[in-house]
């Protein structure tokens, strides 16, 4: 299965988070403080990452700031061990675990000593620095930087505990996808895509990838279990370059939802950063979810995109968008 190549970790610039509105319409609404003096024992907990985003910059030149969901849903836990030291874990969508070591923090930092990585015995260091974390511990968010040759990266992203607040996001929009899964049932099929450089329609790019993934479809099922599966068509092509539809490969894949992001789950496929076969989480960034006319015989159609923002790490100058059109078909 094809998956595109994304940039190593993506973030998020400051939220402001939202609290609750008092019953009372008279009652003046107490903003929530800051934890200034932040302890290891305050990021106890499972934490789930919600949001993301990547700032660059150079020279006094800032790029313009987008939201990355492909790591939305990994969760990052921090608990205590026998010996009372603090131990973190970083997992992914398949619950591999990524990194796991010990923290500490100091001042606003995070202190990371990662004593394994992606599966291999490994020893150096990761700071985070925190940048939102309030009171009520049910949101942080953290970033860290770094430098691509002339560009200076700045990623965040932001976590909400899972135990006390499971169901926060930021003040943006998104499509509830947890609660809309019923309206999704069904086969979706790709009419139309687009690529964006830096704003400008890149046609050549765009026409051959519509070639290779026009008719590919996604059915959303609910199984006897109750659980959310999905079940691909996609277009494959034989040593003699002759194409067919693979309607076998990709049948009835476990469905995660986090937000507006729906993720399944390829049971397995091969894992380039830790060069293993095993499970791996692909993802539908579900917006725009409308009607549309299509392309092909003017008629209303139901339908969203699948949108992907991205930077490549050799020209981060350049700001790519991938827009894959879906529409309902039964």
């Amino acid at each position: 299965m094809k998956k595109y190549l994304y940039l190593i970790f993506l973030a998020l610039t400051l939220l402001g988070f939202s609290s609750c509105n008092s019953d009372s319409p008279d009652e003046k609404e107490i903003p929530p403080k800051p934890i200034e003096n932040p302890k290891e024992d305050d990021l106890l907990g499972t934490w789930e990452v919600y949001y993301s985003a990547k700032q660059v910059s150079s020279g006094g030149t800032n790029l313009p700031v987008f939201r990355r969901p492909d790591y939305d849903g990994f969760i990052n836990k921090f608990y205590k061990g026998s010996d009372g030291s603090y131990i973190f874990e970083n997992l992914n969508l398949v619950d591999q675990v990524i990194d796991k070591g010990t923290y500490k923090i100091d001042g606003q930092s995070i202190i990371m000593d990662v004593t394994m990585h992606n599966g291999r015995d490994t020893a150096y260091q990761n700071i985070e620095t925190i940048g939102v974390f309030l009171e009520k511990k049910e949101t942080i968010s953290v970033f860290k930087f770094f430098t691509i040759d002339k560009w200076n990266v700045k990623d965040n992203r932001a976590m909400r505990n899972l135990e006390r607040a499971p169901k926060v996001h930021p003040d943006i929009e998104k499509i509830d996808m947890d609660t809309r899964f019923n309206e999704m049932l069904g086969t979706w099929e790709i009419y139309d895509y687009l690529l964006l450089n830096n704003g400008k329609y890149e046609e050549k790019h765009s026409q051959l990838e519509l070639d290779t993934l026009k008719g590919n479809s996604f059915t959303f099922t609910i199984d006897t279990q109750g659980k959310k599966r999905v079940s691909l068509k996609l277009k494959g092509w034989d040593d003699d370059g002759n194409m067919f539809w693979d309607e076998t490969s990709y049948r009835n894949l476990e469905v995660k939802i986090v937000d507006d992001v729906i993720y399944y789950i390829a049971p397995n496929e091969y894992n380039e950063k830790t060069e293993k076969w095993g499970p791996q989480a692909f993802w539908l960034w579900i917006t725009e979810w409308q009607d549309r006319k299509d392309p092909d015989n003017g008629q209303t159609i139901d339908s969203f995109i699948d949108l992907n923002q991205l930077r490549t790490d050799a020209k981060p100058e350049l700001y790519y968008q991938e827009k894959r059109y879906f529409k309902r078909v039964k």
